[in-house]
């Protein structure tokens, strides 16, 4: 009989609690999976990468404060590279690279700039 009573009074409450905790929680924020025809889950599959992930730190506050700390260009690119990943996107240090040099005029010596912002580099 005690062990009926442990496992009703503390198991399942425990196991219910773990369960909140993922999913409220832990489990990233609107991160969405896509099923292929096997039926497991994929990570973000989009056109354009790159700039779905500019919007997420456009929209979210706490990756903008994480990025104006940034003071290091490789340090800006290896930031990028983690939010990407962290919600299913795969992006490379070339990719970022390639818009860095798209959006950092010539004249900007000092300055690392992408469609979100612009760095002060050291």
């Amino acid at each position: 009989m005690s062990v009926t009573i442990f496992a009703n009074e503390v198991i399942f409450p425990g196991l219910l609690f773990c369960v909140f905790v993922y999913f409220l929680i832990i489990r990233p924020e609107n991160q969405s999976f896509e099923l292929n025809t096997l039926g497991s889950s994929t990570e973000n599959i989009s056109a354009d990468p790159l700039n779905d992930v500019y919007e997420m730190i456009i929209d979210n506050d706490y990756l903008q404060s994480q990025l104006e700390q940034v003071s290091d260009r490789q340090e800006l690119v290896s930031q990028l590279i983690a939010i990407a990943a962290s919600k299913g996107y795969f992006l490379t240090s070339q990719d970022i690279e390639s818009s860095i040099q798209e959006h950092t005029q010539g004249s900007q010596a000092d300055y690392v700039c992408l469609p979100i912002g612009c760095w002060r580099i050291s």
